[in-house]
């Protein structure tokens, strides 16, 4: 039911800082958006082969509401979502992130957070 890992979002408070990090000190390539100025960006992706590493604005320091949030893949977020709830996890309610892509929220048994996500094609 759930596939590959496929994405990581870490919340950021400084993009432009923390791009410059990924792209320039660690290597990364930017997938989106290629620019130069990321201080006005919200979301930013890089190649990292399989798995996406995604930058999100709006990040504080409270490590409990803006931890990395691991992403699985899934056919079916509908079966995905009975399959966690069923196994006494609390799930957050289906959104449509952006056109065609639909995500909710879970945590592990020890309060990890993350996000099963389905693409429609």
């Amino acid at each position: 039911m759930f596939g590959n890992l496929v994405e990581v979002v870490v919340y950021a408070r400084d993009m432009q800082k923390m791009v410059q990090f990924y792209r320039d000190t660690l290597g990364l390539e930017v997938t989106y958006p290629k620019k130069e100025d990321y201080s006005k960006e919200h979301w930013v992706t890089f190649a990292t082969g399989e798995c996406v590493l995604s930058l999100h604005s709006g990040g504080e320091q409270n490590k409990l509401e803006n931890e990395p949030v691991f992403t699985f893949a899934t056919q079916d977020i509908q079966s995905a979502k009975k399959i966690l709830e069923d196994a006494g996890l609390a799930t957050s309610t289906v959104i449509e992130a952006t056109p065609g892509t639909f995500v909710f929220h879970s945590w592990d048994p020890e309060q990890n957070h993350f996000s099963v996500k389905m693409i429609q094609n």
